[in-house]
């Protein structure tokens, strides 16, 4: 195996990399501007924006060139180490036996020069994790070896983080062009609706800035014209939206999920996915935390859900470092969570209950906003406002009743789990011994009725459990500690 002592540079194609990211961010801060010299008919300033262009090419390439050559990485016995910056210099030395994963990442120019960006996330890290934008395929995978077998000298008595490349792989899950169709048209539109409509507010008020006048006029007669047309023109304009947002979806689940595979090989999970950016994420048996899963009710009708595995890692990162698996069926996220939680048995449980009041809560944060909105959208009409919000409060009632029976909580001698929602269902797991801490909170009201939430906290995230009685909390926490202290784990 190649020895990472020396000082080593990255392949040279990371100097595209660098100009691409540092050409995207001065876009990025400076379009509108651009824009705004373009189009603006009355600037008359195109020549200063080519001029503009010019010195920004010419920067962004002698500080992508100076980057790389700044740029060093190397191991010693027990760190490893990063050398970067030419205006600002720093020197970041990592902890190897601190090092919970290694992932590998590509874009389209990673593809088409066959090189990987290694990305390195450390425990307990307050910071984003450690990038390295370009190594070509083998060096990446022996760096990743050798920082591996590294963590295991420093660490013998640990378990190994690694999911190992020899093993034999079990291939749990695959996707290809007409799993990612049917599980686009089963996602959620309304969440697609609203980015399309906010979009286009962000391209009105662009368009008001730069063509004055003429775009007001223009929607002024937009919304006369769809006055005059009454509900056929209203229904079109919404098929067209709901058409859209259907389209959105699929964009958006085929260029995240394509290709994608999903497997086991004994000590742990693997993903590969992605379209133009793929991904592959690699998670240790050792090191989750916790799983999370749901499903629509239209991915309930095609026996469809939605998995989450999250595993110990930075506080910044730690959702973006989880493990985000669409389209699987239910039983094989029940038989995930039984190889993830073997401790958990599941035929004996205890259930907590939720206090009535819970409803009550929901009802209100369900009634505040909508309710404001509809009496002040309807002070010329009170009658058809009073109408319609009492229409929303019994619909927010029915609701709330029905998100309070659908939660549940199950108690097990090892571990927890949790199942809540009406049209979307909910469900989380969690083994005691990777509990970090465990609150106990109450809002006054909570306190006059002996009522509190309970608050699970984990390396990967949090848990709660609300409206429950004061003394059961109590018994809850003393069960929780005590199965914490008894385990032998380490929580990292």
């Amino acid at each position: 195996m190649t020895e990472f002592k020396e000082a080593k540079r990255q392949s040279p194609v990371a100097i595209l990399l660098i100009l691409y990211k540092v050409i995207r961010l001065i876009l990025r801060q400076s379009l509108p501007i651009l824009i705004v010299l373009i189009l603006n008919p009355k600037g008359g300033k195109v020549d200063y924006v080519g001029i503009a262009l010019i010195v920004i090419s010419l920067i962004s390439a002698v500080s992508s060139i100076m980057s790389y050559y700044r740029f060093f990485y190397f191991v010693d016995d027990k760190h490893f180490h990063i050398r970067k910056g030419w205006l600002v210099k720093s020197n970041i030395s990592i902890p190897i036996e601190r090092i919970q994963t290694i992932d590998f990442s590509q874009n389209p120019l990673h593809k088409i020069f066959n090189v990987v960006q290694l990305d390195i996330d450390t425990a307990g890290s307050a910071n984003k994790e450690i990038h390295i934008d370009a190594l070509t395929l083998s060096d990446a995978e022996q760096l990743r070896s050798f920082l591996y077998l590294k963590r295991g000298e420093l660490n013998p008595e640990g378990e190994s983080m690694e999911v190992q490349e020899e093993e034999e792989e079990i291939t749990l899950h695959k996707l290809d062009l007409a799993d990612l169709l049917k599980i686009g048209l089963v996602q959620n539109h309304l969440r697609t609706a609203g980015i399309i409509v906010a979009f286009g507010f962000t391209i009105y008020g662009e368009l008001s800035e730069i063509f004055e006048k003429a775009t007001d006029n223009f929607i002024e007669e937009s919304y006369g014209a769809l006055e005059k047309s009454g509900f056929y023109a209203s229904l079109f304009l919404i098929i067209v939206l709901l058409v859209l947002s259907i389209i959105g979806s699929i964009i958006v689940v085929i260029s995240q999920n394509f290709d994608l595979k999903f497997v086991f090989s004994g000590k742990g999970y693997k993903l590969t996915k992605g379209l133009l950016n793929k991904k592959q994420t690699t998670i240790s048996l050792s090191k989750i935390q916790m799983l999370r899963w749901s499903s629509n009710y239209l991915q309930r009708k095609f026996s469809l859900a939605n998995l989450n595995i999250f595993q110990a890692s930075s506080i910044i990162v730690n959702i973006k470092k989880s493990i985000y698996v669409p389209g699987l069926n239910p039983l094989s996220i029940e038989s995930i969570t039984k190889n993830v939680f073997p401790a958990i048995n599941t035929d004996h449980h205890q259930e907590i209950k939720v206090s009535k009041l819970f409803i009550i809560r929901q009802l209100i944060s369900m009634t505040i906003i909508p309710l404001g909105i509809i009496i002040m959208s309807n002070l010329d009409q009170m009658i058809r406002g009073i109408i319609i919000a009492l229409m929303w409060i019994i619909f927010s009632l029915i609701w709330s009743v029905f998100y309070f029976r659908k939660y549940k909580i199950s108690i097990y001698e090892k571990g927890i789990r949790l199942d809540k929602g009406v049209l979307t269902h909910r469900g989380a797991m969690m083994e005691w011994k990777n509990i970090q801490s465990i609150g106990l909170k109450q809002s006054p009201i909570q306190k006059r009725r002996n009522l509190t939430n309970v608050v699970l906290y984990s390396a990967a995230g949090s848990m709660s459990i609300p409206f429950i009685d004061y003394n059961e909390a109590e018994n809850l926490r003393d069960f929780v500690i005590a199965q914490v202290e008894n385990s032998k784990k380490e929580w990292m």
